[in-house]
């Protein structure tokens, strides 16, 4: 008993204890944590692989970005390292999602397997890096196991426009692996290693090891990764204080300075994101966002975050903002907050472990907690992903220190670990399962939360595409009554009407749309496509034209004015307005084929024909491709081939009359002359 009390306090008094264990064996015990943790993750997470794209923001990042689904080019490239999509700089996250369109193409599968791969290297990297920083193995493979496998985590990794936050907290472990060793090697050599490179600020002169050029390397990365990591130096300063206890050999001025080039790109990276969303427009007023408001969401986001970690049901994939906050609730939040912080460092001298978790909790979930509002929503489960480190090593070493005097404290730790990992495991394999489609998501999202605009915005969406019009018009109708200005839901109800033949009434929902947003250019484009539909193509043009002068590269909305311009037989115009919106989206099959047939027009077979086959190439079961290939094969003479491209057609689309009847004349011109060696006339 005596030896266990010993130990337990020189794992409190010193980051590195001596090993008990031979070196082979502690290696060896190293290796099958590593193994067992990397096949934990990998097996629990493995379904993910089959869910789809959602379209919260998957459209945004992958199905619809066209400098995405390009591929890894060198256009791409420089894009990526300058663009504000979305509202944020993080280049890293969007060449990660190039490698995978150049890899997988629009596979979802590929997508969310590089997202969980990314994850289980990190919660690997996480317990390297606690290990490295403690000496305490099987504590840190804990706090690796409750990273890796809670289902709060389970929106960062089966989510695919998330990926800023699996790859930022993947250059995050690797930054605070690299920070331990640089640590280290600073303690055992004396203050400097004789390779560090000399920095000298008045008054003191610091010196910066390779580790730690290495560390501040991989902080830049999470930066172009995620913004929010930005925290990561005041966990360094946490980390000085427990377990590394660098406060006692040096003064805190001196640590300061040492994390001042992580301060400065950090607050650059902060000043870039800000910026963004000011461009973009994602940052909210204080009219729609009381400042008040934002501090008591916050208060009890903090809260409601605790309470979903030791019960984490109802989750949803977006929280929608209180209308009202009660003043009762938030008060109560703020005390019990409060009452924490107080007993925590109360007990900070004796357990230092306790007020670093605690703080490692607060300090991070600081950027994400609302003070500076980014959307509409009140919290989201992916805001937890790094903040929770710091719970579960609170949890974890209190654990541990309060059960040291336990005789059979092995046996009572394994087995609670048992359970709570079991629960983990069938609560996040459970909440991969809301991810497998927009629907599935959308449903579960408005089964869990109440009044969300968004979730029946985007479920009505879903449900458009998949031609289930008529709950998608209740359900966008639900989300304009909740939020009346809603913009977005006005423009996808006017495509859902339009969908059901109601013109005018789609007509009328797409000048809503324009009157909240008059620069928003998709309703310019579904306005204008409507207007063409009734004929009303001068109007219709207006409106294409202003669409594209608003986003030059919105190849729909090009491929659109192409079919406005070809009905007012302004072909020539059409073929450019066609080439410059495949320029944009290379393997779109309808704009090969609206090609086809203004070429056809013009008498440029040839051409024609080209653009049909390539149409064709995209999408083999394209029924109207195949009849206009076979009705341009039949102008050449190639009845053969005519024949062939229209019966498919048919089979295809039995109720394609245009391909019937070039089919009945294609084999009527062929029975006619079967003995003919030259063409045949065109049917």
């Amino acid at each position: 008993m005596a030896k266990r009390d010993l130990n337990s306090k020189q794992l409190r008094s010193s980051p590195r204890p001596k090993a008990a264990h031979p070196p082979g064996a502690e290696s060896r015990k190293v290796t099958s944590i590593c193994l067992g943790l990397v096949v934990l993750v990998v097996g629990v997470f493995w379904p993910s692989v089959s869910n789809n794209f959602v379209n919260l923001d998957d459209p945004l990042y992958v199905c619809e970005n066209v400098h995405v689904l390009s591929g890894l080019t060198w256009q791409g490239i420089g894009w990526a390292f300058t663009s504000l999509d979305g509202g944020f700089w993080h280049p890293l996250t969007w060449l990660s999602l190039m490698v995978d369109c150049q890899v997988f193409g629009l596979r979802a599968g590929g997508h969310h397997l590089v997202s969980l791969l990314l994850h289980a290297t990190t919660a690997l990297l996480l317990f390297l890096a606690f290990r490295r920083l403690t000496g305490a193995s099987w504590r840190s493979a804990a706090v690796a196991v409750l990273f890796a496998l809670h289902p709060l985590h389970v929106e960062s990794v089966a989510w695919v426009a998330d990926r800023k936050d699996v790859l930022s907290a993947f250059f995050w472990m690797l930054a605070m692996l690299a920070y331990a060793v640089y640590v280290e090697q600073s303690k055992a050599r004396g203050k400097e290693s004789p390779s560090s490179i000399g920095f000298h600020v008045s008054p003191f002169t610091f010196h910066a090891s390779p580790y730690y050029l290495l560390s501040l390397f991989f902080f830049v990365c999470a930066l172009m990764s995620k913004a929010t990591v930005l925290t990561l130096p005041f966990i360094f300063l946490l980390l000085d204080w427990w377990p590394l206890r660098r406060f006692k050999a040096s003064t805190f001025r001196r640590l300061l300075l040492e994390k001042l080039p992580f301060l400065a790109v950090g607050a650059l990276a902060g000043s870039v994101s800000l910026y963004g969303q000011n461009q973009l427009g994602g940052l909210p007023s204080v009219v729609q966002f009381p400042v008040g408001d934002r501090i008591a969401n916050a208060v009890l986001s903090i809260i409601r975050y605790l309470e979903q970690t030791f019960w984490p049901i109802d989750l949803a994939a977006y929280y929608p903002y209180p209308a009202t906050l009660s003043f009762g609730p938030v008060v109560g939040a703020a005390l019990l907050g409060l009452a924490a912080s107080a007993l925590l460092l109360w007990a900070a001298r004796q357990r230092p472990f306790l007020v670093v978790g605690w703080l490692w909790y607060l300090i991070t979930l600081l950027p994400v907690i609302g003070l500076v509002q980014i959307g509409g929503h009140s919290r989201a489960d992916r805001y937890t992903y790094v903040p929770l480190i710091g719970l579960f090593l609170l949890v974890v070493w209190a654990a541990h220190d309060f059960t040291k005097r336990w005789r059979h404290q092995i046996v009572c730790l394994s087995s609670a670990g048992v359970l709570v990992v079991s629960v983990c495991l069938v609560l996040t394999r459970r909440q991969i399962g809301y991810w497998k489609d927009s629907e599935t998501l959308l449903r579960h999202a408005i089964a869990v939360t109440r009044d969300n605009p968004v979730a029946q915005n985007n479920l009505g969406v879903a449900l458009t595409k998949k031609g289930q019009l008529d709950e998608a018009v209740t359900r966008l109708q639900e989300a304009i009554r909740l939020v009346p200005n809603y913009t977005e839901a006005y423009n996808n109800l006017g495509t859902a009407l339009a969908m059901q033949g109601r013109l005018g009434e789609a007509i009328a929902r797409f000048q809503e749309s324009l009157s909240l947003k008059p620069n928003y250019a998709k309703a310019h484009n579904d306005l204008g496509n409507a207007l063409g539909r009734q004929g009303r193509l001068d109007e219709a043009i207006g409106h294409l034209e202003e669409a594209i002068r608003l986003v030059p590269e919105f190849a729909d909305a090009r491929c659109n004015l192409g079919d406005a311009l070809a009905a007012k037989g302004r072909f020539d115009e059409a073929i450019t307005q066609y080439q410059q919106a495949l320029q944009v989206e290379p393997n779109y099959p309808d704009t090969h084929n609206h090609l086809g047939i203004a070429l056809s027009s013009k008498g440029r077979l040839d051409e024609a024909i080209e653009q049909f086959q390539q149409a064709l190439k995209l999408n083999p079961d394209y029924a109207e491709a195949h009849g206009n290939l076979g009705a341009a094969f039949g102008q050449k003479g190639r009845l053969d081939e005519a024949i062939g491209h229209l019966q498919e057609a048919v089979r295809l689309k039995p109720e394609y009359t245009a391909a019937q009847n070039n089919l009945r004349a294609a084999l009527a011109a062929k029975a006619a002359a079967p003995n003919r060696s030259g063409p045949s006339r065109a049917p």
